[in-house]
């Protein structure tokens, strides 16, 4: 259950990034499209009556009946690029001109590459040529500039925490609070994947017992059943009386094997892992962790 949390923290902060990356990128791209509207709508405001010429319109008309198809103009305002506010548009932005006839549409008529932003289309009635006229702003952006110019870093924060974390749970702190960290669930050894105490595992059917690395601890047949009763027992609390009765049921005193057999487990358990045991009062032994 550690290691599964590890993993869904690990993919939270990864997808928060990724989440926080995208909203930013979108972000950036509102942000060109409304400084194109903006500095289109002043543009025009400016500009008034200066856009098209009478010859203007006749050659465009001709060069549109030559070619069979709509024609745009496209060139670079310095109006527009003038009130642009964001400096990197400046030199990516252009404007598009089209004569509309009476059964065209602006947006039929004004094509958006892959490659392009670009602001609404005004339509411009030019009495005095008797016609009237699209205009529209585009930007130069492809996804890679548009990435370049939003703000990534709460997503670089974010990544870099992911990283940080798959790396310190995956090394040798990891370990080290992998196998200090008893499963809530597992109360006793039944019904579940094991009880681990202090860099040492116990499986669930109590037969075998490993360190954090892995390694099985080998213990003696008497080391391995107290073992198991410390970790089946509350708070890994055994009395003397307890031990002597379930080891050595028929022998009147068995204080000193007691205090052998302890012995000889401490230099085990303190050699495989981070436990020792210690005496209280004289009448319990009792398994902790260092």
């Amino acid at each position: 259950m550690i290691r599964y949390s590890s993993v869904v923290i690990f993919v939270m902060l990864v997808a928060s990034s990724v989440l926080a990356s995208i909203g930013s990128y979108r972000a950036t791209q509102g942000l060109i499209v409304d400084d194109l509207n903006r500095a289109l709508m002043t543009a025009v405001a400016e500009r008034r009556s200066d856009w098209l010429a009478a010859d203007t319109v006749k050659a465009y008309r001709h060069l549109r009946s030559v070619s069979g198809d709509n024609v745009a103009l496209d060139y670079t305002d310095d109006r527009l690029c003038s009130h642009l506010s964001i400096p990197q548009l400046r030199h990516r932005a252009y404007m598009r001109v089209r004569i509309l006839d009476s059964e065209q549409t602006a947006c039929r008529s004004m094509p958006v590459d892959g490659g392009e932003l670009c602001s609404d289309t005004v339509v411009w009635q030019v009495g005095r040529l008797g016609t009237s006229i699209a205009l529209k702003g585009y930007a130069r952006c492809d996804m890679a500039t548009v990435f370049g110019m939003s703000d990534q870093r709460l997503p670089l924060v974010l990544l870099i925490a992911a990283v940080m974390w798959a790396v310190m749970m995956s090394g040798p702190l990891g370990k080290r609070f992998y196998a200090t960290v008893k499963p809530a669930s597992c109360t006793t050894a039944e019904g579940c994947h094991g009880i681990v105490l202090g860099g040492i595992a116990m499986s669930s059917d109590g037969n075998s017992f490993r360190n954090a690395d892995g390694t099985q601890v080998h213990f003696t047949p008497m080391q391995h059943t107290l073992m198991q009763m410390f970790f089946r027992a509350q708070d890994h609390s055994l009395t003397k009386t307890e031990i002597c009765e379930a080891l050595w049921p028929k022998k009147d005193d068995a204080s000193e094997t007691l205090y052998t057999l302890i012995k000889r487990l401490k230099n085990v358990v303190e050699a495989d892992g981070r436990l020792r045991i210690e005496t209280h009062r004289g009448r319990n032994y009792v398994l902790t962790v260092r």
